[in-house]
């Protein structure tokens, strides 16, 4: 079942509910072998609605997570400046936008419809009274924090849509509840053969999404960096400089000409762990040292952001990133002088995924 074909379900059945009582006698009258063979009942006596046919969402966590990946090599990049928002999707997906004064909206399927992925801005406030929470997590997107959901069919649909006719699984991300002019959502909608597949597929665009926003378009004028060996790309202010030294790359004004402001410096796992060069920020100041960290997602790779003051020196403000990455840890340093221009260049990282 497509995701817009589920829309089609969903919106507008304010008068589905008054059709239920109907379905069940229905149910109850259809023929045994005519029942999903998941069905729980054994006695055919048994009605549709004592008969909960939900599928439980399986647990993957204990999955090898490299096992779980999906290849990107032949994947398009979606853009929309209206939208605010890019990510990659499959190449062979078939996309279909619907952006007018009312609704914002991005519809991909793949070439057989058995997966659906929508996107709408802001969030839908109805349309999903026929499916339950079976479980949700907390994820980043983007930098955003955002709620998944996975969903189950509730008995009422699968009364009213027959029992043996369960179509679809949802996977729902959704973001900034509390401010729905700036909330949206993602959801996966696809059937239950090749679950695991789908939610790969999904988890990967996930991976990939960015909100576009003033803050990228304003890095617009500054220069690429690109390290093919490190697997590591950057953006940094026009007329800066790029300093290469050993497990490190400086970057600053050309003004400066021995030094740099902000660095970049990376190490084997074997070198150093996160711990350790978490540790390493400012222990000169030993116990007047204050430590503040938080997780941050860049690339869609998820990391920490450490912020380290002391009332020694009270315009001594070291922010950084740390991020491992195939094998090496990453730290993004700011020289320890606080710049508001900082962060767009620690969220202008990209990793090479292959």
């Amino acid at each position: 079942m497509y995701a817009d074909r589920n829309a089609e379900e969903l919106i507008g059945r304010d008068d589905s509910k008054g059709k239920i009582e109907e379905q069940k006698q229905e149910a109850k009258e259809r023929p045994a072998d005519k029942i999903s063979t998941t069905t729980v009942a054994k006695n055919t006596d048994v009605s549709a609605e004592e008969t909960d046919v939900s599928r439980p969402w399986p647990d993957l966590s204990s999955e090898n997570s490299s096992e779980r990946e999906v290849s990107m090599k032949d994947w398009k990049t979606y853009r929309s400046e209206k939208l605010g928002i890019v990510f990659k999707y499959p190449g062979s997906w078939i996309v279909k936008e619907n952006i007018n004064n009312s609704t914002k909206s991005v519809y991909l399927k793949n070439a057989s419809g058995s997966i659906g992925v929508t996107v709408n801005l802001p969030l839908r406030e109805i349309g999903y009274e026929f499916w339950k929470t079976d479980k949700e997590e907390e994820v980043f997107l983007d930098q955003v924090v955002a709620t998944k959901r996975f969903m189950v069919s509730t008995k009422e649909k699968q009364i009213l849509y027959g029992l043996d006719k369960i179509p679809d699984n949802l996977i729902i991300v959704q973001w900034n509840f509390d401010d729905y002019i700036n909330s949206g959502e993602i959801v996966l909608n696809y059937s239950y053969q090749g679950y695991s597949n789908a939610e790969l597929i999904f988890d990967q665009i996930l991976k990939s999404f960015k909100f576009l926003d003033e803050q990228q378009s304003s890095t617009s004028d500054w220069q690429l960096y690109q390290n093919d060996n490190l697997g590591v790309s950057f953006k940094y202010p026009d007329g800066w400089k790029i300093t290469e030294f050993v497990n490190g790359i400086g970057v600053g004004p050309k003004e400066i000409r021995s030094d740099a402001l902000w660095g970049v410096f990376y190490y084997t796992q074997s070198q150093k762990t996160q711990e350790d060069l978490v540790r390493e920020i400012g222990k000169q100041f030993g116990g007047n040292r204050k430590e503040i960290i938080e997780d941050i997602v860049i690339d869609g790779i998820q990391g920490v952001k450490v912020v380290v003051t002391s009332p020694t020196i009270s315009d001594w403000y070291s922010e950084s990133v740390v991020i491992q990455h195939k094998g090496k840890i990453f730290r993004i340093g700011n020289g320890a002088v606080k710049n508001d221009e900082f962060k767009k260049f620690y969220n202008s990282f990209k990793f090479a995924k292959e």
